[in-house]
């Protein structure tokens, strides 16, 4: 807004009534009240108003105020009173009082538009459109094109992804079969080199699975749904203790009110946040997760809470970014694939995910998952 104007809420509510007017691109009037009796607030700065209408849908506007001119009027006689009554009652008309000079002050009325300005107006909303229609035009171009190199590098993943498992599990398979054939044989170093190459065709089949699920998460249809989040964490809990059980781990679960999404991303969510906490929390001798939710205005928000090794929220811009890790997260096993998984499912449910650590301290993660709100395809 420039110049003198109404505050930024007073004018907000002005184009909220504007939406409902039923009138031409643009409506003129020198005296606002008249149409907008709620415009009495600041008749100083906008007793006048030229308004052109770009978008009802988007509500954007174009707005022209003119403040108020106090004038003077000069009647020949007042004109509410131009008769008066004798003391018999009778109406009469008294020349002499009828037509004396009688003057009104004439307030909350701004001087009248030209048609110079209304012309004025129209032609710069018509150069406004213009330019935002061939704008619209190069966003839909760049979008289409953008769709296109992510489906075509979501193909590509997939079919590398699934080219490298076979090769893959032969050099595992090779590599159980030289020890167990010929393990005596071998000295020590030997033994463990090739346990080595077992352990990391095993990391790489695990990338390849995070890999294939992460290209597929695009393209998937969101089935959404009720989701009992009860359920889903207890068996994750179930499941995460088992992995964990020979070390002193709880893992708590407070109010788990409903999701509206779809089941198995939901549950790919919780897996990755749980498990994750589960890992970072290995040095702590009493570790701790604690998940619970609660439903807002917005939608279901949960969070997930652990006392891990934390993170340098210095370093909280790389969080979601695919196969990155964080400095103090590289001595424990993972593929940088987890989160970005998470990230890309809370999008297409329309949602957030934001976090907070401390080093060595608490890591707590917050995801939210509107109730209604469209899938979309990233």
């Amino acid at each position: 807004m420039m110049g003198k104007t109404p505050s930024e809420k007073e004018v907000v509510a002005l184009t909220d009534w504007l939406k409902t007017v039923d009138s031409d691109p643009v409506l003129q009037t020198a005296k606002l009240i008249d149409l907008y009796p709620q415009a009495m607030d600041y008749t100083n700065v906008a007793s006048g108003l030229l308004a052109v209408t770009l978008s009802r849908e988007l509500d954007e506007y174009v707005l022209w105020f003119r403040p108020e001119q106090i004038q003077q009027v000069t009647w020949a006689g007042n004109p509410e009173k131009p008769v008066s009554v004798d003391n018999d009652g009778q109406r009469r008309i008294s020349p002499r009082q009828s037509f004396a000079a009688w003057a009104e002050i004439v307030r909350a009325t701004a001087d009248s538009w030209s048609e110079t300005d209304v012309t004025s107006a129209l032609k710069l909303r018509e150069d406004i459109l213009q330019v935002v229609n061939k704008q619209a035009n190069e966003v839909r171009l760049l979008n289409n094109l953008l769709k296109e190199a992510n489906d075509e590098l979501d193909a590509f993943s997939y079919t590398v992804s699934h080219d490298l498992r076979t090769p893959l599990s032969s050099i595992r398979c090779y590599s159980e079969i030289l020890i167990e054939e010929y393990g005596t044989e071998f000295d020590e170093d030997a033994r463990g080199l090739l346990q080595k190459i077992i352990d990391s065709s095993d990391r790489m089949r695990a990338l390849i699975r995070h890999i294939l699920y992460y290209s597929r998460m695009g393209r998937l249809e969101i089935k959404r749904q009720s989701v009992d989040m009860s359920d889903v964490l207890k068996q994750i809990r179930e499941d995460v203790l088992l992995d964990e059980r020979s070390r002193k781990l709880t893992v708590t679960i407070g109010k788990a009110p409903d999701i509206q999404g779809d089941p198995m991303m939901v549950q790919q969510v919780f897996q990755n946040l749980i498990t994750n906490a589960a890992k970072y929390t290995r040095l702590a001798e009493d570790a701790q997760i604690r998940i619970d939710g609660n439903v807002t205005d917005e939608g279901t928000v949960y969070r997930v809470t652990d006392n891990g090794i934390g993170f340098d929220m210095k370093q909280a811009d790389r969080m979601f970014d695919l196969f990155k890790r964080l400095e103090n997260a590289r001595s424990f096993e993972g593929t940088g694939v987890g989160l970005a998984v998470v990230k890309r499912i809370i999008d297409r449910h329309g949602g957030k995910i934001w976090f907070d650590s401390v080093p060595g301290t608490e890591t707590t993660f917050w995801v939210l998952f509107p109730d209604n709100a469209v899938a979309t395809n990233d």
